[in-house]
């Protein structure tokens, strides 16, 4: 990904008077409407994803590009006898996110969540759904996205399996469509943004505090408490938790995944620097006591 943030927004992004209106430069001479993907990835797995973002133009009455969408678009496709069909597949099922649902994407790309769920609703339109969802297949970290779509006799459905290589470049495009909205902000501060409200965190954290057991809970508590006066910057809790997470799927013998979430989704830096630093020394008692 080489992309010149700063140049694609001024030039596609940032529209201008003409007489009453306002005017934007176009993003495909020849069609508008079909506009131009900034970067692109594919993934070949079990089917494959196409990832990309895309930028197009709404034209007006005097073929005037009037407007400027953008998404991080998704097309899933399937693999038929050996051969990938890509863009060939009738049966391909295209997604078309905003920033805020690609968000929700990066948690699950990076580690954050390890679910993901979106329902495509158009005026007009068959709904169209992407249910994403992580395993640990080999001590190797897999996420299986699931699109479905089509009318009334006509659904379809297409699974891919994402591999590391894969979720890198999906976070990437992720945090390089938000660079193309705002290219003023870092990478750092775009990461820190779309890692910041991921509703399906959120939803993890909550439902595994409540099944806990209240013992259990109430010690753990009285430990995140002692070391609640560390205040390290999100940055730091974001190294901290890949540190986490890395650690737990190579080293602690007694791993699970909904326990190794709840220890990457805690606030405390402190806390999570003693972990590993427990766990560094072979010692994994204090992970072993989100396993209750």
């Amino acid at each position: 990904m080489l992309i010149d943030y700063e140049n694609i927004h001024r030039t596609y992004l940032i529209g201008h008077h003409v007489g009453d209106n306002w005017e934007f430069e176009s993003t495909h001479p020849l069609d508008p409407r079909k506009g131009m993907i900034v970067s692109s990835h594919t993934a070949f797995s079990n089917n494959a994803l196409q990832l990309s973002i895309h930028l197009y133009n709404r034209v007006g009455e005097r073929g005037r590009c009037i407007g400027v969408s953008h998404c991080l678009l998704l097309c899933f496709s399937h693999k038929v006898n050996g051969s990938y069909k890509l863009n060939n597949d009738e049966n391909r099922i295209t997604f078309h996110l905003d920033l805020g649902e690609a968000a929700e994407l990066y948690a699950v790309a990076i580690g954050h969540a390890g679910h993901y769920a979106y329902r495509a609703v158009r005026k007009g339109q068959a709904v169209k759904s992407i249910e994403g969802v992580e395993t640990i297949r080999e001590g190797r970290r897999i996420v299986t996205l699931r699109a479905a779509g089509g009318g009334e006799g006509q659904k379809t459905s297409v699974e891919i399996d994402l591999v590391k290589t894969d979720l890198i470049a999906l976070a990437a495009h992720c945090v390089g469509y938000a660079r193309v909205l705002y290219p003023s902000l870092s990478d750092a501060a775009v990461q820190e943004l779309l890692s910041s409200a991921s509703k399906n965190t959120r939803a993890c954290a909550e439902n595994q505090v409540v099944s806990a057991d209240v013992t259990t809970s109430e010690n753990l508590k009285v430990r995140a408490d002692h070391h609640r006066s560390a205040g390290a910057s999100s940055a730091d809790i974001g190294k901290l938790r890949r540190a986490i997470w890395a650690i737990g799927n190579q080293k602690w013998p007694g791993m699970r995944l909904d326990a190794l979430q709840r220890i990457q989704q805690l606030e405390d830096s402190a806390l999570l620097q003693e972990l590993i630093n427990e766990a560094n020394a072979g010692n994994f008692t204090g992970w072993d006591a989100y396993l209750a």
